[in-house]
């Protein structure tokens, strides 16, 4: 049963489940050339589910397509398949960044894809989190960073994705996995000016404990520039 109680068998035809689905995927307030897409239905098809699912009280009686309740969405989404709820996210987020979407909205989707080491998907996820530090929401930053690492990044780009969590976990104060990020980022990358800004953020973060530990970091840190 899709629906669970709210929808006994049988009651919606095959468009009308695709369309909830895609619906529970979008979120509410979403438009209808997206859910038909995802669903894979034609505009005319899917305007049909939409009314159909109007008529059995599963979405709001007007022009939007929002469901009468969360706790219908959310048993629709419990009713999809973790392969169709990754797939979904991955396209609504294609579609969201075709429409230039802000970023974040791009973002918000692909945190629920699967990884599949996409450069494009860390690319996405790298802008969001530096669009949320930028607008004062450095814990959006370390969700889209984490999520970016399980990715994972491209070879070349992970240092860089190491560094920008860390600093990102340091402005939340959450120390320990800032030091672990920062440490590993300043180990691994090439870029000068990167490591010795996020060194001189490792070792302040360390001197806290310890500080001479901290300034053998700086120095660690000059020496690689030196060598480079």
């Amino acid at each position: 049963r899709p629906w669970g109680a709210a929808a006994p068998d049988g009651r919606f035809g095959a468009p009308a489940r695709e369309l909830a689905g895609a619906l529970a995927i979008l979120g509410d307030d979403a438009l209808l050339r997206h859910a038909a897409v995802i669903a894979g239905l034609e505009h005319e098809v899917a305007l049909e589910a939409a009314d159909t699912l109007r008529g059995g009280r599963i979405l709001a009686e007007d022009d939007r397509l929002t469901y009468v309740h969360p706790i219908i969405r959310s048993a629709v989404q419990e009713q999809l398949s973790a392969a169709a709820r990754s797939s979904g996210h991955l396209r609504a987020a294609r579609l969201l960044a075709e429409e230039d979407a802000p970023i974040e909205r791009v973002a918000a989707h692909l945190r629920f894809a699967e990884p599949a080491a996409s450069p494009w998907v860390c690319d996405c996820l790298r802008q969001a989190a530096r669009e949320a530090l930028a607008r004062g929401a450095p814990d959006g930053s370390v969700m889209y960073l984490r999520r970016a690492l399980e990715e994972p990044p491209p070879h070349e780009s992970r240092p860089a994705v190491l560094l920008e969590l860390g600093l990102a976990e340091a402005v939340m104060l959450d120390f320990e996995p800032a030091i672990e990020h920062l440490r590993r980022g300043v180990e691994t990358t090439d870029d000068t000016p990167a490591r010795l800004f996020a060194a001189r953020m490792l070792s302040t973060l360390v001197a806290l404990n310890d500080t001479p530990a901290g300034v053998v970091i700086v120095e660690r840190a000059l020496a690689a520039s030196n060598d480079a």
